[in-house]
């Protein structure tokens, strides 16, 4: 019994020998500010794994919000432009999940072989035709429509939510609508998710009636992803509309606490999220194709190809349009081209063009030699108080 007692007492005076010369001996706040905070992210995910006290600081709202504020070198995916999306009104877990998953994608991107690292799925009661995420994930648009495909709608999903995501704003299309974009943008003050798609319909309304009456396909059921020569002319409509974030932000909250007729009974009783910004129309010589939205200017921009060789951009906030017609060279102006794709670049004040170019044609039709595509990027100017028509020459340009 002595000799048990004698070992027991010597044990106790190791262990806070030892205690006292390791991190364990060390104050919570020392070991935050002073250790933890200057480790990298994996460092710190190893070290919850020593013992509880470990575990638990890491875990620490402070640490994960001063590392967020730091993290300089790892590219972050964007946030919705709100109060609730900035530091300090987020929780220690928000600011770690956003920094583990930023983190991780960028180990992954630098890899010879990205690969998925994981994937889930989840029912959104609807037929999906067409779908894009805002940036950074936060929402999911998609075209949706019903299983007979003759409604449709636009549908914007919560993603990253309690549970699976949900349907939280829906607006009725005449038909379906493609090509879509999205796009964070201040709308008269109002921090918006801007929304632009494109739509399709029977030019003459004799043919609209053999459609409704099943002599010839309807319109939406003609493909978006292939150039189609219908035997009847189509008109084409481009609709840009906005959601603000602060009703997004909130029907996500009434989504996360209630059941799915809870739901929509609570909803019902809002105002509709959806405001209409504007829309250009084009009929069927001069198909419209590949919207995108970008700030530039100061203000909310939509841009949308009017097939064959011009640019139209429109101020979200109101204003006249301007025209951008956009040539392909002396060399090239000779042979059938159209535009593929555009893309704004806000930070040039310039709009990056991808046309088409054909060559010609034997006696079935047929191109005798494959597509020339020109890439080019173009100057735009501000919208004024009245329309404008450009028709500048392009400034740089490549061709494959």
């Amino acid at each position: 019994m002595i000799l048990r007692g004698l070992s027991d007492f010597f044990q106790r005076i190791v262990k806070r020998t030892i205690k006292a010369n390791s991190l364990d001996g060390l104050p919570n706040d020392v070991i935050l500010e002073g250790i933890m905070s200057h480790l990298e992210i994996w460092d710190v995910l190893t070290l919850r794994q020593v013992n509880k006290r470990f575990y638990e600081l890491s875990h620490h709202a402070w640490l994960w919000k001063r590392m967020l504020l730091h993290s300089t070198d790892i590219p972050l995916p964007p946030l919705p432009p709100t109060s609730r999306h900035t530091p300090a009104h987020m929780s220690g877990v928000e600011a770690e999940t956003l920094l583990c998953r930023a983190y991780s994608l960028d180990l992954n991107w630098r890899k010879r072989s990205p690969r998925c690292l994981s994937e889930w799925n989840f029912d959104p009661f609807h037929h999906i035709v067409e779908m894009t995420q805002s940036p950074g994930g936060r929402y999911l648009v998609a075209c949706i429509t019903d299983p007979q495909h003759k409604r449709y709608s636009i549908g914007v999903y919560a993603m990253r939510i309690l549970g699976p995501p949900r349907l939280i704003a829906k607006l009725k299309t005449e038909t379906k609508a493609y090509g879509i974009r999205v796009k964070y943008v201040t709308i008269k003050g109002e921090k918006s998710l801007a929304i632009a798609f494109l739509q399709r319909e029977y030019y003459h309304a004799s043919d609209k009636r053999k459609a409704d009456d099943g002599f010839i396909p309807d319109a939406s059921q003609l493909s978006t992803y292939h150039e189609i020569d219908p035997d009847v002319k189509l008109k084409y409509d481009c609709t840009a509309v906005h959601a603000p974030l602060a009703d997004l932000e909130f029907l996500t909250d009434i989504a996360q606490m209630s059941s799915a007729a809870e739901f929509v009974a609570k909803a019902r009783r809002l105002p509709p999220p959806f405001r209409n910004l504007v829309s250009v129309r084009s009929g069927p010589d001069h198909r419209l194709v590949c919207p995108d939205i970008e700030e530039m200017f100061d203000s909310p921009y939509l841009a949308v190809a009017k097939w064959p060789r011009s640019v139209i951009l429109k101020r979200l906030d109101g204003g006249p349009l301007v025209t951008l017609v956009c040539p392909v060279g002396d060399e090239f102006a000779a042979q059938p081209h159209y535009i593929k794709a555009i893309k704004l670049l806000p930070f040039e004040n310039k709009v990056f063009v991808v046309q088409e170019l054909h060559g010609p044609v034997d006696g079935f039709g047929h191109h005798t030699s494959p597509p020339t595509y020109v890439f080019a990027t173009h100057r735009v100017v501000p919208a004024g108080d009245a329309p404008v028509v450009l028709n500048p020459q392009f400034e740089t340009h490549n061709c494959t």
